[in-house]
């Protein structure tokens, strides 16, 4: 309840409401409140569902802050780029949907690969790597640049048009969905060693909880955070283009709707990726300085810590 009053929060200021909205302010205060009573409940109870142990190994609660980092990046990149060469670059739904078919497919083959690197490379390394490979990536989308200028959206939205036809896919688009495949294999790959680094035999469960929980709560927290960017940005850039795109379509309002899609959306979106790219490089920061583990090093190695 705590997670999803906090999510709820952060879309509702997302969409529009702003932070001073009460029901935003209300869902974070909850948040806030809910979170630290299930923390204190946890440290009293004599079985807890969480056991607070598990974060004392300074590895295993680096590799959550960086995992929920990076999927906080990742799921927003997958949200944005796709709306991208859809409402921008034009794409039909079943096209942009086998243009990112590298992108899945990468992510599966690099873990395959970094995984079996893991027996001679310290995992640090390779989730230290994956996480600078994939800010590179958020960084060159946010580089992504069309004619949104209000003259060039208004002609797109009469002529049923869009203002992307300059960017091309494999060159703007393609080489960085690979590049952010295989940073977001490796950093995968490398983390789970470091998830589980000597975790209690009866606590594998719960470490292994948290590595797919922090996925879930990155992507979901990240989708918030760089939405409410993206709206910002967007609304100030519509601040700018309204009135010159109104006065050109007096009599039109849905094309005038369509002419502010064109002129305004790309602002939002490329300040997104510039913010999912920092996010990389903090949690690269986390990696470089809390996971270090040997190469092949797992929690079988016997030890007990928690």
């Amino acid at each position: 309840m705590g997670l999803g009053a906090l999510v709820y929060g952060l879309t509702r200021a997302g969409e529009g409401h702003g932070w001073a909205d009460s029901g935003t302010v209300v869902s974070l205060a909850a948040s806030a409140a809910l979170l630290i009573v299930f923390v204190l409940v946890e440290r009293h109870v004599a079985h807890p569902l969480l056991p607070l142990r598990i974060f004392r190994s300074r590895v295993r609660a680096g590799s959550y802050i960086a995992l929920t980092l990076a999927m906080a990046a990742m799921f927003a990149m997958f949200y944005f780029l796709t709306l991208f060469v859809q409402q921008i670059l034009g794409y039909r739904s079943l096209v942009a949907g086998i243009s990112f078919l590298p992108l899945s497919l990468g992510i599966v083959l690099a873990a395959t690969m970094a995984g079996k690197l893991m027996a001679r490379v310290q995992p640090q390394i390779i989730a230290g790597i994956g996480t600078l490979l994939a800010a590179f990536s958020m960084l060159m989308f946010s580089r992504l640049s069309v004619d949104d200028s209000p003259a060039a959206a208004v002609l797109a939205a009469g002529n049923g048009t869009t203002v992307g036809g300059d960017v091309s896919y494999w060159s703007d688009v393609f080489p960085y969905l690979i590049t952010m495949a295989v940073g977001m294999g490796m950093v995968l790959a490398g983390l789970i060693p470091a998830s589980l680094y000597r975790v209690a035999p009866e606590d594998a469960g719960v470490g292994s909880g948290l590595f797919n929980a922090a996925q879930q709560l990155g992507g979901s927290i990240g989708l918030a955070v760089l939405s409410t960017v993206a709206l910002h940005f967007s609304d100030q850039r519509t601040e700018q283009v309204a009135g010159p795109i109104t006065a050109a379509l007096p009599d039109d309002p849905g094309a005038v709707e369509r002419a502010l899609l064109q002129a305004t959306f790309t602002e939002g979106v490329t300040h997104a990726f510039l913010v999912g790219s920092f996010l990389l490089l903090i949690a690269s920061l986390v990696i470089w300085t809390t996971t270090h583990l040997k190469p092949g090093e797992t929690n079988a190695d016997g030890a007990h810590v928690g």
